[in-house]
């Protein structure tokens, strides 16, 4: 309960400071801040570049980082358009291999009544009987 209790405390304490700093305001204010922030960690990044062995791309500045954060806000939303569109699909399979894969265990034929030289018929093959 007391990790739990801290983990909201930094979640909590996090979007509160990024709430008191802009972040979720208007997106002039948000490159604002991100600008703020970004200026704020840049000697720190240059000291990790230090013990890194290859070379890091700069961080973007306000206006590149917006764009980038849109394109990949609308691959997101694409993207989980795409898995619901498929998840009746998807789990009509899952649903088929789990039965299969149960009713091929021995101790399950043993249960129904199912001799051992009798297999498990796919879906489609019952369909065309």
């Amino acid at each position: 309960m007391f990790r739990f209790s801290v983990k909201v405390g930094l979640a909590g304490g996090a979007v509160y400071y990024l709430n008191k700093e802009g972040v979720w305001k208007e997106s002039n204010e948000s490159l604002k801040a991100y600008d703020k922030l970004n200026t704020a960690l840049e000697p720190y990044v240059a000291e990790v570049k230090k013990q890194i062995p290859f070379e890091t791309p700069p961080i973007p500045s306000g206006d590149r980082a917006s764009h980038v954060i849109k394109q990949y806000w609308n691959k997101g939303v694409v993207a989980t358009f795409q898995f619901v569109g498929r998840l009746p699909h998807q789990l009509n399979t899952w649903t088929k291999t789990g039965i299969n894969s149960i009713l091929e265990n021995p101790d399950v034929k043993k249960l129904f009544g199912m001799s051992a030289s009798e297999e498990t018929v796919p879906q489609e093959k019952k369909d065309m009987a």
